[in-house]
């Protein structure tokens, strides 16, 4: 019996799913990982498929169908009824059930038991597979097996083959003889096979056993057993290990395990072998509640063979609580076992000269209109120096207001704090050193007028300070009392001009800005310097209401500053081109207020310039610049040249720093790289150099191959370890191998920081 084709039937269906191990995800714009995409079965588009997502409803078209009608026959002495009828479809089939489709040469669909077997060259579509087999064959209850099937992953670009797939029912799937890689071509650069896959869709895990790893055709690693998540879920089990080289701990090799306790709670251990130390246990753990986030971070080294601390040890404890909308509690606590632990065991210049970890007890309250903070503070110093031994803040207790301005409205603002200064020294150093201890509450409350319009803006403000100290530790031999008292008086304004340019389609601002501040002098050398310094000079520091940071110094002053700035905007878009500003303060009485109690006469400041330009589309550059007129001579200068092509990924950076006024002179060059040689490869480096020294201060250099299906970056690198000219030496090596794993010591994050502008890329291709 033949019927037209297009025929249309009700079953149940279901297909063979694949889920992924483990997948990385590419940019959408790489064209050469595009390739892959290119090779997998476009997918049919069946204008007449039933809509309803929801149905049993199949839809099947094929050149011919035949009904086949089974004769009745007895079954346990009991006749079966007359309606055994078998569908077989030939000549290009299309089957589509939801969003799922087949194609196929010949189908054969069983009414009695709902099965269906597709042969021929078979091709199966889904969301995210899609599967090429010569004999599929789907039962009713959601079961079914495939042959000799080759899949592609659509969304991770993943591909293999396997000698079976069976799905045993709806939850359980096996797979026998297979293999997975992302690398296009016969011969990929690397595959993992397996004898024998588990993939449980219900707890979303997997078991592979007997499987082995293969760059190119070398078996590089195999384990008899292997356990992984087939989605994004947290799974218990090891992470790829990492391995590097540094002169200070010898070669290095880590092997994490990482524990998902919960869905809100996981740990991570991970013991390091250093050939020159020993070995080394780093722990981590994380958690997150409702109300609550936090990690606990411990390395221990049980027994350093080459230092003669028994125990060496660093941990770090983050903590946030939010009891509420309004009311959050912090924890920060950092301890390490020596003051040489940073030295051996960190990899840059700024972690390695740390002298100082925080703990820190915060409670703050966010009420309407102010806000209530309160603290306890205090370091672990790593300097022998007790001089470098900063005050501890045992509490310190800060309340503000926070009342929104309106333009053209009085505003007026309230601020307090209160803290007790303690610091511990030594007996011997506390005869050495002036340690006054004791409390300190300071006062603050303002009065200004916000006003401003698109042309420009005013700002007058009178604001009062009222300070008191209660101490200890000085020459008196009671408590002694201490009290300040003062004001200031400040105006700040400016104008906003612009005017349109001929050509070019831009617009040139004017922008001159006025700076006026009076503060009383008002002797404060007997006030204990507890967390005062002078502010750097620089562009904003001309418009401060204090030239101290901290409390216990307010600078007395009569000055104005004025400033320029010009900018080069374009008129459809408003992004700068060109921006140049200049500016100066002018005093009108020596300040006699300042940390060493010596008195400043001059009637002018340093000449302060910055300098920013966009010389071509992918080049910028900036130059920072202070003068001091009355010695005409340079005090700092900051030349900095930037190359970015987005559409190559080339980085460039130049930079010449100067610097003056310092205890030691500061002359430094500085040049960063990240140069794409050509489709694949790529250069990267930095050599930071002390022209007043002589010396290198870092240098590394490395290559980086980077495919849609593997990566490696190795760099070499050397930095000045510490003030006293002691080099480290080290060596980086990065393993990434696209949708299954990355081995070797991550260099992301150290790259990002040393070469402004550039951004981790090797699983991003």
């Amino acid at each position: 019996m033949c019927l037209a084709n297009k025929v249309l039937i009700t079953l149940l269906f279901s297909g063979v799913v694949w889920q992924s191990i483990d997948a990385a995800e590419y940019a959408d714009n790489a064209a050469l990982c595009r390739a892959l995409e290119g090779k997998i079965p476009e997918r049919p588009i069946l204008q007449d498929a039933l809509a309803p997502p929801d149905t049993q409803l199949m839809y099947l078209d094929a050149d011919q169908l035949t009904i086949l009608q089974v004769p009745n026959f007895l079954k346990d002495g009991l006749q079966t009824p007359d309606h055994n009828q078998v569908y077989q479809f030939s000549g290009n089939v299309h089957l589509q059930r939801n969003q799922q489709v087949i194609k196929a040469e010949h189908l054969r669909y069983s009414k009695s038991d709902g099965e269906v077997e597709a042969n021929g060259e078979v091709t199966l579509w889904d969301d995210t597979l899609v599967a090429r087999s010569p004999a599929v064959t789907l039962h009713e209850d959601r079961s079914g097996t495939a042959k000799e099937a080759h899949y592609w992953l659509i969304e991770r670009r993943g591909h293999g083959q396997a000698a079976q797939v069976m799905r045993h029912n709806a939850e359980h799937i096996e797979l026998q003889d297979a293999d997975y890689t992302t690398c296009p071509g016969e011969r990929p650069a690397w595959q993992l096979r397996s004898r024998n896959t588990q993939l449980d869709l219900d707890t979303e895990e997997g078991v592979a056993r007997d499987v082995t790893l293969y760059l190119g055709q070398m078996p590089v690693f195999y384990t008899p057993y292997l356990s992984f998540p087939i989605t994004d879920k947290r799974k218990s089990g090891f992470l790829p290990p990492k391995f590097g080289y540094s002169s200070e701990r010898g070669a290095e090799i880590s092997v994490p395990y990482y524990w998902n306790l919960a869905p809100n709670y996981d740990a991570t251990f991970a013991p390091m072998l250093m050939t020159n130390r020993g070995l080394r246990l780093d722990m981590e753990a994380r958690y997150l509640t409702a109300r609550s986030q936090g990690v606990w971070a411990w390395d221990f080294l049980p027994d350093d063979s080459k230092s003669e601390e028994d125990q060496r040890f660093q941990l770090k404890i983050e903590h946030l609580t939010q009891f509420n909308p309004r009311t959050q509690a912090s924890v920060l606590y950092n301890e390490v076992s020596d003051n040489q632990y940073f030295t051996d065991f960190s990899n840059t210049l700024s972690t390695s000269s740390t002298t100082h970890l925080e703990r820190r007890l915060g409670l703050s309250y966010l009420g309407d209109g102010y806000l209530l903070q309160a603290f306890l503070q205090n370091y672990q110093t790593l300097s022998e120096d007790p001089a470098a031994r900063p005050y501890a803040r045992l509490p310190q207790i800060t309340l503000q207001s926070l009342i929104p301005e309106q333009n053209g409205h009085w505003h007026w603002s309230a601020a307090a704090e209160y803290t007790d200064f303690q610091r511990d020294l030594t007996p011997a150093a506390a005869s050495l050193l002036s340690n006054p201890t004791g409390q300190r509450l300071h006062t603050e409350l303002s009065l200004e007028l916000p006003w401003q319009q698109s042309w420009g803006f005013f700002r007058p403000k009178l604001a009062g300070y009222f300070t008191q100290y209660r101490l200890s530790g000085t020459d008196s031999t009671q408590d002694d009392s201490r009290s300040r008292a003062l004001y200031s008086l400040s105006a700040d304004s400016g104008l906003f001009m612009e005017r349109s340019l001929n050509h070019g389609g831009f617009l040139q601002t004017l922008e001159p800005r006025l700076f006026y501040l009076y503060v009383p002098y008002q002797a404060q050398q007997m006030i204990p310097l507890f967390d005062s310094a002078e502010y750097d000079f620089s562009f904003a520091q001309m418009f401060r209401n204090n030239r101290f940071v901290g409390h216990d110094r307010i600078g007395d002053e009569n000055r104005v500053a004025l400033a320029l700035t010009s900018r080069f905007l374009a008129s459809h878009s408003g992004e700068e081109y060109f921006r140049a500003s200049l500016g100066q303060s002018f005093h009108f009485a020596d300040r006699r207020v300042s940390i060493d109690n010596q008195t400043d006469a001059n009637s002018s400041s340093d000449v302060i310039g910055e300098l920013a330009a966009r010389i071509a589309k992918n080049l910028t550059a900036s130059q920072t610049l202070e003068w001091d007129a009355e010695e005409n001579t340079l005090v700092r200068s900051s030349t900095r040249l930037r190359y970015q092509n987005s559409q190559n990924g080339q980085i460039f950076n130049a930079a010449y720093r100067v610097r003056k006024n310092l205890r030691q002179d500061l002359e430094q060059t500085d040049f960063s790289w990240f140069l794409p040689i050509n489709q694949h490869w790529s250069a990267v480096g930095r050599w930071n150099y002390s022209l007043e020294h002589n010396k290198n201060l870092e240098t590394f250099a490395g290559f980086e191959y980077n495919s849609c299906c593997w990566a490696v970056r190795v760099v070499g690198r050397r930095y000045l370890q510490n003030l006293e000219g002691d080099y480290s030496t080290g060596a980086f090596l990065q393993l990434e191998l696209k949708g299954l794993a990355g081995f070797g010591r991550g260099t992301g994050r150290f790259l990002s920081e040393a070469i402004g502008g550039f951004a981790e890329n090797l699983d991003n291709y």
